[in-house]
């Protein structure tokens, strides 16, 4: 009679003992786990790396052709012998190549009036023809009509340049004396 109340005491042990090692197995589940997602996190972040790395050398290859194209196209605009030429140059090479920046060709020639050539070209023609800075002045209000010429300031440089008094044009283009 004494087998059956150690018998109790046995089952209570090897529940005990199951407990545990299903306790203990828990902890290995876990352990493994954390293992999975650190080995995953190790393996994940270099190939991420890997990617972004081959990413940027794409992108860098392809600005660094974009900005060595406009570098060459910019040498074959400043190569132009004359600034209209130049001008013409960057408009067919934007037509050409629409990556081209839309400002291209522009910098320069936003401070540039396009009015202004022509009456560039006649200052230099009349250098070149050793004209009296008094001719360049007449003959320069005569071709064009700006607003800064129709003022008594312009009659004073006039004066200046010359010693006389000069024939103005009035609004109906007959000279009167100022």
């Amino acid at each position: 009679m004494n087998a059956e109340p150690e018998q109790p005491d046995v089952e209570r042990e090897k529940l005990v003992i199951e407990r545990d090692k299903l306790v203990v197995e828990r902890e290995k589940l876990v352990l493994e786990t954390k293992k999975a997602r650190w080995t995953a996190i190790g393996i994940g972040v270099p190939i991420c790396v890997a990617l972004v790395t081959v990413a940027v050398g794409v992108w860098s290859a392809l600005k660094q052709a974009e900005l060595q194209f406009q570098l060459e196209v910019a040498k074959s605009v400043m190569s132009s012998p004359t600034l209209g030429e130049a001008f013409d140059r960057a408009e067919v090479y934007q037509k050409m190549f629409p990556g081209i920046p839309g400002n291209f060709g522009k910098a320069v020639g936003e401070s540039i009036d396009p009015a202004t050539g022509p009456k560039k070209a006649f200052i230099q023609q009349m250098i070149d023809a050793r004209a009296t800075p008094y001719q360049v002045l007449l003959l320069y209000r005569a071709m064009w009509s700006d607003a800064w010429m129709q003022n008594s300031a312009f009659d004073n440089i006039l004066l200046d340049t010359n010693g006389t008094s000069v024939p103005v044009p009035d609004k109906t283009g007959t000279p009167s004396s100022r």
